[in-house]
Formats: C-alpha cells, sequence, structure tokens
C-alpha cells in the first residue's frame, strides 16, 4: 500500500506541465530564483519580470493558473523564464470565491491545491538554490540592495549556515516571504536598518563606484552565457538577455529610443547576451570608467554552433535576431553568409571603436587558456574557480 507522503510527491511531479521557457542549469547555492503563482495578471507581469532580472535573479518560475488575459503572451518574451500551468482542473471562475488574488484562484481547494503547486514549482529546482516565492504584486528587496549583489547576498546567507530569509525588510515595500529552503532549520530576518558590516558588505561588493559597470559586447554562442555565471562569482549584479523576444522593445531600440534599457542599466553592475552588445557606443558614453569585453570565436565554430542552437527552433521573425541580421532571417539557416559578415563586422567595428584603449577593451575568446586569468586581471579580481565556467556547452 502506497503511503500518503509517496501519493502527495507523485501528484507534485504531475501537477504541472511546462509551457514555455527555461531556467539555465548548473544553479548552485549562490543563485536566487524567483517563483511566483499568477493569474490574468498582464497589468503587472511586465514590472514584475523587468524588475526581477535587472535584479539579477538567475531565472523567473511562474505557475499560470490558466490565464484568460495575456500574461502567458507577455511573460514568454522574457528569458530565462519557465511558464508551467497546472494540469489539475480549475473551478469555474463563477465559483470561485474571495478576491481575484492567486491564493484564491483555485476556489473551495484554494489553500490545499496551491500548496501543491507551490511544492510541484520547488521540485523543479535545485534544493541547494536560494528560492524568492512571491505573489505577483510583491517585489524582492533587501536592504542596500543597490550595492550588494544576490550572489553576495546568498554567500553572506551561506557562511552562517542560514537555512531561510523569512522577510527582509526594506525602505517601501519590501517584505518577502519564503526566501530559503535549505535543510537547516536556522531562520534569519534581515532588517531594513541594520548596519552595513551585518550584511557582509565590503569594499569588493561595493565595486561600482571604483570600476565602473561591465558590458560583455560579444554575440550570442561566444560564452556570453559562461561570462555571466563568472561575473556574479565575482560579485557583479548582472543581467543576462533582456526583453530579446518583445517586438515593441526591440522596435524602440531600432528607432534609437534606449530610456528603458538606460533604466535597466542604471540598476545593475554586469551585462552579458544580447541587446547589450549591440549599444556599446551609448552605454561608453552614458556610463564613462565602464569595462568592455568582447568575446569571440573562430567564425566556423561559431556559425556551426548558431545554426545547432537556433536552426529551426524559433519563429524567422524573432525580433531581435531580425534586428540584428534583417527581417525574415532569424533562423540562421539559408542565411549563414549574411550571420557570418555581421559577425566579423562586429568584432572590426569594436576594435576600431576601442582603438588605443586598452584598459577600456578586452578582447577574449574563452575557450583558450589562460582566458580567466585574462578577465580576471583585466577586472582587477583574484579568479573565482580553477578554470573558466562553460555553460551550454554541446559539441558543434
Amino acid at each position: 500500500m502506497m503511503r500518503p507522503q509517496d501519493l502527495l510527491r507523485r501528484v507534485q511531479r504531475g501537477a504541472l506541465r511546462a509551457v514555455t521557457g527555461w531556467i539555465p542549469g548548473g544553479l548552485g547555492s549562490e543563485d536566487v530564483v524567483v517563483v511566483a503563482v499568477v493569474q490574468d495578471a498582464a497589468a503587472e507581469i511586465q514590472a514584475f519580470l523587468d524588475h526581477h532580472l535587472s535584479l539579477g535573479v538567475r531565472g523567473v518560475v511562474l505557475v499560470d493558473l490558466h490565464s484568460t488575459d495575456e500574461t502567458v503572451e507577455l511573460a514568454r518574451r522574457y528569458s530565462p523564464v519557465l511558464i508551467l500551468q497546472p494540469r489539475l482542473p480549475l473551478l469555474p471562475a463563477a465559483h470561485r470565491r474571495g478576491p481575484p488574488r492567486a491564493a484564491r484562484a483555485l476556489g473551495y481547494f484554494s489553500d490545499g491545491l496551491l500548496d501543491l503547486l507551490w511544492a510541484a514549482a520547488r521540485s523543479r529546482l535545485p534544493a541547494e538554490v536560494w528560492r524568492a516565492e512571491l505573489e505577483v504584486s510583491e517585489r524582492l528587496e533587501y536592504p542596500h540592495s543597490e550595492r550588494l549583489s544576490l550572489g553576495r547576498l546568498a554567500r553572506y546567507l551561506n557562511e552562517r549556515g542560514a537555512g531561510r530569509v523569512d522577510a527582509v525588510d526594506a525602505p517601501g515595500r519590501g517584505l518577502v516571504r519564503g526566501l530559503g529552503g535549505r535543510a537547516a532549520d536556522m531562520q534569519v530576518a534581515l532588517r531594513g536598518g541594520a548596519p552595513v558590516g551585518s550584511l557582509g558588505l565590503d569594499a569588493h561588493a561595493a565595486r561600482e563606484g571604483r570600476d565602473g559597470k561591465v558590458f560583455c559586447i560579444g554575440f550570442h554562442k561566444t560564452g556570453t552565457t559562461s561570462m555571466g555565471t563568472l561575473l556574479r562569482a565575482l560579485g557583479y549584479r548582472a543581467v543576462s538577455a533582456y526583453r530579446t523576444r518583445d517586438p515593441a522593445f526591440v522596435a524602440d531600440l531600432a528607432a534609437g529610443r534606449l530610456d528603458d534599457l538606460f533604466r535597466v542599466a542604471d540598476r545593475a553592475q554586469a551585462f552579458e547576451d544580447n541587446p547589450w552588445p549591440l549599444f556599446y557606443r551609448a552605454l561608453d558614453a552614458r556610463y564613462p570608467g565602464s569595462r568592455f569585453i568582447l568575446t569571440v570565436r573562430d567564425p566556423d565554430r561559431w556559425l556551426k554552433s548558431l545554426v545547432n542552437h537556433f536552426g529551426g527552433q524559433e519563429a524567422p521573425d524573432s525580433p531581435m535576431r531580425a534586428f540584428i541580421y534583417g527581417p525574415g532571417r532569424g533562423d540562421p539557416r539559408g542565411h549563414e553568409a549574411v550571420y557570418r559578415a555581421r559577425f566579423e563586422a562586429h568584432r572590426a567595428e569594436v576594435e576600431d571603436y576601442f582603438a588605443g584603449r586598452p584598459k577600456d577593451l578586452l578582447v577574449v575568446d574563452i575557450a583558450e587558456p589562460g582566458a580567466l586569468s585574462k578577465v580576471c586581471a583585466f577586472l582587477g579580481h583574484a579568479p573565482p574557480f580553477d578554470r573558466m565556467p562553460h555553460e551550454n556547452r554541446r559539441l558543434t
């Protein structure tokens, strides 16, 4: 006879199905992932995702309760975001009770079923990852977040054996529940008025005023994800690909309207993947003293990797790739010559722009021996690894 706890685990494993999106692999104990249950949240979902992705979380898991508005369509434009939906039937709207909140979305059985969905979403993530379990109206905030990266905060908690953070208080709306998930029982509450030293904040963490920002301006599939892993390990609050699937945002970029891009860049310290490589001139002008890292790769190997990754997987009118390579060329297959020419032109243009500025630009192939030492020396930090991390690695 099956034990109740075993039956519950089986139900949890099958409770959710993936709708779209992904969360990067290689998550560890210094990574933070946001988990949120949403329903008919089109008015709030973009602000929610913009905030957390710019803050530097490693991913967002959305459990969508079969929204009838544009919640899913808006959310799927972001990455890394994994959208899940319950396999369980939901009660008709007429039978639901209470306010239109996620916690009431499952009607008379809301509490029990919602707990099951939370558990099912958690099971998609490694146990050691720090999770912020939020409603779409909440925002992850913490003291000194403008100077302290999420990775640095996680490291501080790990060093003290923290089991979880029950609440983080910050000026304004900052109550966050459920950031945790360790086996340890210790509970930690950090208060907005806590002295800087109590958060382990030092000159290394408050690097931006001294060193400026770091922009990785190599094209996709040149090691951008690996660079993000390295930068986070060094304590930078890093932003990865930003709204690359949002046609309206990409149209603004193409028209030179960069206010939204600058708004995100103002709040973080390091940047990799699109659209950052395309605007190195504007970023250099707006943020004097920043450092730029151009990741490069053998053009033939790069093109083969690109075809393996993007070929046939996404619509040929992918907004960002159409912007980079031209309308109708979102799929590299059949447009290899265009892709290669654009790739080679980008490197030439970057090197020409930064000519005579060796302290501002580093050109590096992360697959070459010594790449880790080169990058860390350029940034003025000791290597945090024995060798350069290789994320999204694939034989090509």
